[in-house]
Protein backbone atom coordinates (compact mmCIF):
# COMPACT_ATOMS: atom_id res chain seq x y z
CA UNK A 1 0.00 0.00 0.00
CA UNK A 2 2.94 2.29 -0.85
CA UNK A 3 3.90 4.70 1.92
CA UNK A 4 0.92 3.75 4.02
CA UNK A 5 2.40 0.47 5.16
CA UNK A 6 5.30 1.99 7.17
CA UNK A 7 6.31 -1.31 8.66
CA UNK A 8 2.78 -2.41 9.55
CA UNK A 9 4.00 -5.88 10.55
CA UNK A 10 1.87 -7.34 13.28
CA UNK A 11 4.85 -9.20 14.75
CA UNK A 12 6.89 -7.11 17.12
CA UNK A 13 4.61 -4.14 17.50
CA UNK A 14 6.11 -1.68 19.97
CA UNK A 15 5.10 1.59 21.55
CA UNK A 16 6.04 4.83 19.87
CA UNK A 17 8.94 6.29 21.90
CA UNK A 18 8.36 9.66 23.48
CA UNK A 19 10.91 12.43 23.76
CA UNK A 20 14.24 11.50 25.34
CA UNK A 21 16.12 14.69 24.44
CA UNK A 22 15.43 18.35 25.22
CA UNK A 23 12.84 20.22 23.16
CA UNK A 24 14.38 22.24 20.35
CA UNK A 25 14.38 25.98 20.89
CA UNK A 26 12.44 26.96 17.79
CA UNK A 27 9.41 24.70 17.65
CA UNK A 28 7.34 24.35 14.51
CA UNK A 29 3.63 25.06 14.64
CA UNK A 30 2.09 22.07 16.36
CA UNK A 31 -0.27 19.97 14.22
CA UNK A 32 -3.64 18.98 15.72
CA UNK A 33 -4.20 16.08 18.07
CA UNK A 34 -6.11 13.06 16.76
CA UNK A 35 -9.38 13.88 18.54
CA UNK A 36 -12.35 13.58 16.13
CA UNK A 37 -10.28 11.58 13.62
CA UNK A 38 -12.48 8.88 12.06
CA UNK A 39 -11.36 5.95 9.91
CA UNK A 40 -13.62 3.69 7.85
CA UNK A 41 -13.11 0.85 5.42
CA UNK A 42 -13.88 -2.77 4.51
CA UNK A 43 -11.51 -5.13 6.37
CA UNK A 44 -9.91 -8.37 5.26
CA UNK A 45 -10.31 -10.82 8.14
CA UNK A 46 -8.83 -14.21 9.03
CA UNK A 47 -10.20 -16.00 12.09
CA UNK A 48 -9.86 -19.14 14.15
CA UNK A 49 -13.08 -19.40 16.16
CA UNK A 50 -13.45 -21.33 19.38
CA UNK A 51 -16.48 -19.92 21.23
CA UNK A 52 -15.83 -22.18 24.24
CA UNK A 53 -12.14 -21.24 24.52
CA UNK A 54 -9.90 -18.69 22.81
CA UNK A 55 -10.66 -17.22 19.38
CA UNK A 56 -8.04 -15.34 17.35
CA UNK A 57 -8.81 -12.77 14.66
CA UNK A 58 -6.40 -10.86 12.44
CA UNK A 59 -7.38 -8.07 10.07
CA UNK A 60 -6.02 -5.68 7.48
CA UNK A 61 -7.93 -2.66 6.26
CA UNK A 62 -7.43 0.40 4.09
CA UNK A 63 -9.88 3.23 3.59
CA UNK A 64 -10.78 6.86 4.13
CA UNK A 65 -9.65 9.09 6.98
CA UNK A 66 -11.75 12.09 8.02
CA UNK A 67 -11.20 14.74 10.66
CA UNK A 68 -8.07 16.75 11.48
CA UNK A 69 -6.02 14.42 9.22
CA UNK A 70 -8.13 13.85 6.09
CA UNK A 71 -6.73 11.40 3.58
CA UNK A 72 -6.25 7.64 3.43
CA UNK A 73 -5.17 5.06 6.00
CA UNK A 74 -4.05 1.47 6.50
CA UNK A 75 -4.23 -0.65 9.64
CA UNK A 76 -3.26 -4.18 10.58
CA UNK A 77 -4.21 -5.82 13.85
CA UNK A 78 -4.76 -8.96 15.86
CA UNK A 79 -6.99 -9.66 18.84
CA UNK A 80 -8.07 -12.62 20.94
CA UNK A 81 -11.45 -13.37 22.51
CA UNK A 82 -12.00 -15.46 25.63
CA UNK A 83 -14.92 -17.86 26.16
CA UNK A 84 -18.03 -16.34 24.60
CA UNK A 85 -20.32 -16.59 27.59
CA UNK A 86 -20.81 -12.90 28.47
CA UNK A 87 -24.38 -11.60 28.95
CA UNK A 88 -24.15 -9.76 25.64
CA UNK A 89 -25.84 -11.00 22.46
CA UNK A 90 -25.84 -9.81 18.85
CA UNK A 91 -28.66 -11.32 16.81
CA UNK A 92 -28.55 -14.31 19.12
CA UNK A 93 -24.76 -14.74 19.03
CA UNK A 94 -23.16 -14.55 22.46
CA UNK A 95 -20.00 -12.45 22.98
CA UNK A 96 -16.86 -12.89 25.05
CA UNK A 97 -14.25 -10.55 26.53
CA UNK A 98 -11.41 -9.40 24.30
CA UNK A 99 -8.25 -10.51 26.13
CA UNK A 100 -5.60 -8.95 23.87
CA UNK A 101 -5.52 -6.38 21.08
CA UNK A 102 -2.50 -5.10 19.15
CA UNK A 103 -2.61 -2.99 16.01
CA UNK A 104 -0.48 -0.63 13.94
CA UNK A 105 -1.91 2.12 11.76
CA UNK A 106 -0.78 4.82 9.33
CA UNK A 107 -2.65 7.86 8.05
CA UNK A 108 -1.46 9.65 4.91
CA UNK A 109 -2.74 13.24 4.99
CA UNK A 110 -1.61 16.60 3.59
CA UNK A 111 -1.65 17.83 7.20
CA UNK A 112 0.90 15.21 8.24
CA UNK A 113 1.82 11.54 8.12
CA UNK A 114 0.62 9.71 11.22
CA UNK A 115 1.98 6.34 12.35
CA UNK A 116 0.97 4.67 15.58
CA UNK A 117 0.11 1.60 17.61
CA UNK A 118 -2.91 0.58 19.67
CA UNK A 119 -3.21 -1.75 22.64
CA UNK A 120 -5.97 -2.99 24.89
CA UNK A 121 -6.76 -0.99 28.02
CA UNK A 122 -6.87 -3.36 30.97
CA UNK A 123 -9.10 -4.29 32.65
CA UNK A 124 -10.98 -4.51 29.39
CA UNK A 125 -14.53 -3.52 28.59
CA UNK A 126 -14.10 -4.67 24.97
CA UNK A 127 -16.14 -7.61 23.66
CA UNK A 128 -15.82 -9.81 20.62
CA UNK A 129 -17.73 -12.48 18.72
CA UNK A 130 -16.34 -15.25 16.51
CA UNK A 131 -18.53 -18.01 15.04
CA UNK A 132 -18.54 -20.44 12.14
CA UNK A 133 -22.10 -21.73 12.16
CA UNK A 134 -24.54 -23.97 10.36
CA UNK A 135 -28.34 -23.84 10.58
CA UNK A 136 -28.35 -21.10 13.20
CA UNK A 137 -31.79 -19.70 13.98
CA UNK A 138 -31.85 -15.91 14.35
CA UNK A 139 -34.40 -14.97 17.04
CA UNK A 140 -37.50 -13.91 15.14
CA UNK A 141 -35.75 -14.45 11.81
CA UNK A 142 -34.62 -17.11 9.34
CA UNK A 143 -32.20 -20.00 9.78
CA UNK A 144 -28.77 -19.13 8.38
CA UNK A 145 -25.35 -20.69 7.78
CA UNK A 146 -22.07 -18.84 7.49
CA UNK A 147 -19.55 -16.87 9.56
CA UNK A 148 -19.75 -13.95 11.99
CA UNK A 149 -16.88 -11.90 13.44
CA UNK A 150 -17.14 -8.72 15.51
CA UNK A 151 -15.13 -6.67 17.99
CA UNK A 152 -16.62 -3.66 19.75
CA UNK A 153 -14.44 -1.24 21.71
CA UNK A 154 -17.43 1.05 22.08
CA UNK A 155 -17.11 3.90 22.53
CA UNK A 156 -13.48 3.38 23.60
CA UNK A 157 -11.34 0.71 25.25
CA UNK A 158 -8.03 0.91 23.37
CA UNK A 159 -4.99 3.11 24.02
CA UNK A 160 -3.01 4.65 21.16
CA UNK A 161 0.40 6.28 20.75
CA UNK A 162 1.10 8.16 17.53
CA UNK A 163 3.93 10.02 15.84
CA UNK A 164 3.09 12.80 13.38
CA UNK A 165 5.50 14.04 10.70
CA UNK A 166 4.50 17.41 9.27
CA UNK A 167 5.31 18.50 5.69
CA UNK A 168 8.44 20.38 6.87
CA UNK A 169 9.81 17.22 8.49
CA UNK A 170 9.09 18.14 12.11
CA UNK A 171 7.85 15.30 14.29
CA UNK A 172 5.31 15.39 17.11
CA UNK A 173 3.70 12.79 19.38
CA UNK A 174 0.15 12.32 20.58
CA UNK A 175 -1.57 9.69 22.74
CA UNK A 176 -5.04 8.93 24.03
CA UNK A 177 -7.84 6.43 23.60
CA UNK A 178 -9.39 4.81 20.57
CA UNK A 179 -12.66 3.07 19.83
CA UNK A 180 -13.22 0.54 17.07
CA UNK A 181 -16.07 -1.50 15.64
CA UNK A 182 -15.29 -4.34 13.25
CA UNK A 183 -18.27 -6.30 11.96
CA UNK A 184 -18.25 -9.00 9.29
CA UNK A 185 -21.21 -11.29 8.55
CA UNK A 186 -21.17 -13.72 5.62
CA UNK A 187 -24.27 -15.89 5.65
CA UNK A 188 -27.02 -17.40 3.55
CA UNK A 189 -30.59 -18.29 4.46
CA UNK A 190 -31.12 -22.05 4.56
CA UNK A 191 -34.64 -22.20 6.00
CA UNK A 192 -37.54 -20.06 7.10
CA UNK A 193 -38.87 -16.72 5.88
CA UNK A 194 -36.84 -13.57 5.74
CA UNK A 195 -33.48 -12.50 4.38
CA UNK A 196 -30.00 -11.71 5.68
CA UNK A 197 -27.83 -8.71 4.76
CA UNK A 198 -24.08 -9.36 4.71
CA UNK A 199 -21.83 -6.81 6.41
CA UNK A 200 -18.13 -5.97 6.29
CA UNK A 201 -17.30 -2.75 8.09
CA UNK A 202 -14.46 -1.14 10.02
CA UNK A 203 -15.00 2.12 11.93
CA UNK A 204 -12.53 3.75 14.29
CA UNK A 205 -12.41 6.99 16.29
CA UNK A 206 -9.76 8.72 18.40
CA UNK A 207 -9.80 10.92 21.48
CA UNK A 208 -6.52 12.53 22.57
CA UNK A 209 -5.54 12.79 26.21
CA UNK A 210 -4.07 16.25 25.57
CA UNK A 211 -4.96 19.53 23.93
CA UNK A 212 -1.82 19.82 21.80
CA UNK A 213 0.76 17.54 20.25
CA UNK A 214 4.31 17.54 21.63
CA UNK A 215 7.29 18.20 19.36
CA UNK A 216 10.12 15.68 19.54
CA UNK A 217 12.10 16.51 16.37
CA UNK A 218 12.84 19.76 14.53
CA UNK A 219 12.21 20.44 10.87
CA UNK A 220 14.57 18.84 8.38
CA UNK A 221 17.74 20.87 8.06
CA UNK A 222 17.25 22.57 11.43
CA UNK A 223 19.90 22.36 14.17
CA UNK A 224 19.46 19.05 15.95
CA UNK A 225 17.77 17.33 13.01
CA UNK A 226 18.26 13.54 13.13
CA UNK A 227 19.18 13.62 16.80
CA UNK A 228 17.33 10.96 18.83
CA UNK A 229 14.44 10.29 19.02
CA UNK A 230 14.03 11.37 15.38
CA UNK A 231 12.78 8.67 13.05
CA UNK A 232 12.89 8.24 9.30
CA UNK A 233 9.89 9.62 7.41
Amino acid sequence: MMGLMVRLAIAGLSAIPLATSPMVAAASTAPPVLSLEFLSGAPQIAATCNPGGTSTITYFVTGVANGPYPGTFAEVGRFTIGPENAPRFINGFQSGPVTSFDAAFAINSPVGKVTGVKTLVMPSSVFGTCYDFSAFVIPGGPTISGTFREVCACPFGLAYQARITTPDGSQFVDSGQSGVLINQLNATVVAGPGSITPSNAFNEAFQSSGLTTIQVCPAEGSPGDDDPPCMDD
